[in-house]
């Protein structure tokens, strides 16, 4: 049995709240202070999901009750945020339960999983009468709250009409009506991979809820998937990356839309290059690559010459070598191809134009760049082109280039970050790093 002061002091505070609170909704769940300190916590509690519901009586009687569901709230009695209602009003009350307790406010954990609330309530009249949704906020769209009136049997949607009208009749009103929250349903994306159709995404129902549903590639406008289902999960697959909408209609005709995309996994471009393309037999040729992820370097048998963005390699033997720089595997995979020439004879002319200080200046750079040949270049065509990490060719020019020449590169227009500037002539082919701020 319960204590009197406990009781006291539960209803004292109670009343104070509720009287402060019902003066106004405002007060109850807007930004109006008032002078009690539970009230004021509840008052500055951030964002929540709220309910206002009303009975109006045949005579215009009026009266509410209030339920929210607040982070740090419990099912039990919270002192900070719940609220006895009180005897008051003998005409007309409304209230909810918790446990035997009838409630002015009544304060629950986030809604995660399909919640009852027991309503009660009495009135002196006898006509028709009218519940109402007055305050429905701050829930998904997925959230359905059903009015359940037990002596007819009737389970009323408050989404499609938030009014409901009865007679009191003959069952006692203090346990004839509840209030049926259903669990939030979710759509999770998973992401599709580099051949664009293997995404998926997966439909949460744990209300088990009979439903139709329609799903929509935005990008088309084409129906990928439709049907009816009360299943708990329903998986679609063999999706392309796209932006999709699921369109979800209740039995009842209650309708709303799910708007997801399915990210494409991009591969990683990469971009090779050697300081000399052309050497002598045991002479160390620097070999490096621009790339978003990690770079492994092969022989053209297969063999693993090293890992990083750059290495160093020996060639023995004269002839011509096929490196392959590769990053990422399988359907995301990427390679680059380059031909490293070994040759007896000396490097002459210019096959070596790194020995020969072509450079490219100032780096990074912002609006152009200057490539500059050497005072001892040989004269000859040679063909210049920029290339942007996934390999595209974003600028490129051929020239006859002399001793001390200069080509301006133009960077205007290209979004920040590193390209790779490739120098070829008819022997050779030698590729230099800049930065674009």
């Amino acid at each position: 049995m319960k204590s009197f002061k406990s009781l006291f002091q539960r209803r004292f505070a109670g009343s104070i709240r509720v009287l402060l609170i019902l003066l106004s909704v405002n007060q109850a769940f807007g930004a109006h202070p008032v002078s009690n300190a539970h009230s004021e916590q509840f008052q500055e509690t951030p964002f929540f999901q709220r309910v206002k519901i009303s009975l109006v009586s045949n005579i215009q009687l009026y009266n509410e009750t209030l339920i929210a569901f607040i982070e740090g709230a419990t099912d039990g009695m919270d002192d900070q945020y719940d609220a006895v209602k009180l005897d008051g009003n003998t005409n007309i009350s409304l209230y909810s339960y918790l446990g035997e307790e009838q409630m002015a406010i009544q304060a629950l954990p986030p809604l995660s999983n399909e919640r009852i609330v027991e309503l009660g309530m009495n009135s002196s009249g006898t006509g028709l009468h009218q519940l109402r949704l007055s305050q429905f906020e701050n829930f998904p769209n997925s959230v359905l709250i059903y009015l359940e009136d037990l002596q007819e049997g009737i389970s009323a949607n408050l989404r499609l009409n938030d009014i409901y009208t009865f007679t009191p009749g003959s069952m006692n009103l203090e346990h004839r009506f509840r209030l049926r929250f259903t669990a939030p349903m979710d759509l999770v994306a998973i992401p599709a991979g580099c051949d664009q159709q293997n995404g998926s995404l997966t439909f949460s129902n744990p209300s088990a809820l009979n439903i139709d549903y329609s799903l929509i590639n935005t990008a088309n406008s084409q129906e990928v998937f439709s049907g009816n289902s009360s299943n708990t999960e329903i998986l679609f697959g063999n999706l392309a990356g796209s932006i999709y909408h699921l369109e979800i209609s209740t039995g009842d005709g209650y309708t709303f839309i799910f708007a997801v995309e399915i990210e494409s996994t991009q591969s990683n471009g990469v971009f090779a290059g050697a300081g000399s393309a052309t050497i002598r037999p045991g002479e160390t040729v620097q070999l490096y690559a621009v790339s978003d992820g990690p770079v492994d370097w092969f022989l053209s048998d297969g063999t693993l010459m090293g890992s990083g963005p750059e290495i160093s390699w020996v060639f023995e033997q004269a002839g011509v070598y096929e490196v392959r720089a590769v990053t990422g595997s399988g359907d995301c995979g990427s390679s680059a191809l380059i031909n490293v020439y070994v040759t007896p004879e000396p490097a002459t002319g210019i096959d070596n134009l790194e020995k020969r200080n072509c450079i490219i200046y100032p780096n990074p750079a912002s609006e152009s760049a200057q490539l500059l040949f050497a005072s001892d270049l040989i004269p000859g065509n040679v063909q210049v082109k920029m290339h942007d990490l996934n390999g595209k060719v974003v600028w490129n020019c051929t020239v006859e280039a002399n001793a001390n020449s200069k080509i301006n590169i133009p960077l205007k227009g290209l979004s920040s970050g590193l390209f790779a500037i490739t120098v070829s002539g008819e022997q050779f082919q030698s590729t230099l790093r800049l930065l674009v701020e």
